[in-house]
């Protein structure tokens, strides 16, 4: 009768811990939802022909070889267009943030044309309304903000006010680009290192 209770009982030998793995990662699988692998790829762009006039041949231009066309090198200035004659002068009621400057003797196409090459150097994204002075910027760091020009009046007639405001993001991410605009602003060089080229 012994014997009886010793063949029922489980033996130790018999338990083995990686089976008891593989069948839980098993059922895990079975359980689970069926995954699928799909590839994202871009359309395909028909190529554009173009045709330059008599006597020359047509060439085939593919809009993701930016080798085979030269971009044309776009000056700051043309890119944020601003005219002294033009700039508004700082609202009635309106208050300037604390993160303002004023930049003595100096033309506001000059101002502008720093702030612009100082957003180019540091990769921020930027869309320029000349109209209102104004630039809306967003970083790689996810902080947004703007950069408006006013023109100084009375004792402030012979500069611009440069005004840089944070609309979301980080504090301290924006404290960097502040600086580094302010000092371009009113010339002082910043310290640019290029990243080295592999």
């Amino acid at each position: 009768m012994v014997k009886d209770k010793e063949d029922r009982s489980p033996r130790m030998e018999e338990f083995n811990p990686r089976d008891a793995i593989v069948n839980s990662e098993l059922r895990m699988l079975e359980e689970g939802p069926t995954m699928r692998a799909m590839g994202l790829l871009a359309p395909p762009v028909a190529r554009q022909t173009f045709s330059a006039g008599p006597g020359f041949q047509e060439t085939s231009r593919d809009p993701f070889h930016p080798c085979i066309d030269k971009p044309r090198i776009i000056l700051d200035a043309e890119v944020w267009d601003i005219h002294d004659s033009k700039l508004s002068f700082v609202p009635e009621h309106f208050v300037l943030e604390r993160t303002s400057i004023f930049v003595g003797n100096c033309r506001a196409s000059v101002v502008a044309a720093r702030i612009a090459d100082c957003l180019r150097k540091r990769s921020i994204e930027s869309h320029f309304n000349s109209a209102k002075a104004k630039v809306k910027c967003y970083t790689q760091q996810f902080v947004e903000f703007r950069v408006r020009l006013f023109a100084g009046k009375e004792e402030c007639d012979h500069g611009v006010i440069v005004e840089v405001q944070r609309r979301s993001g980080s504090a301290v991410y924006f404290r960097d680009d502040y600086r580094a605009i302010c000092d371009a602003a009113k010339g002082i060089q910043e310290d640019y290192t290029p990243i080295p080229e592999w």
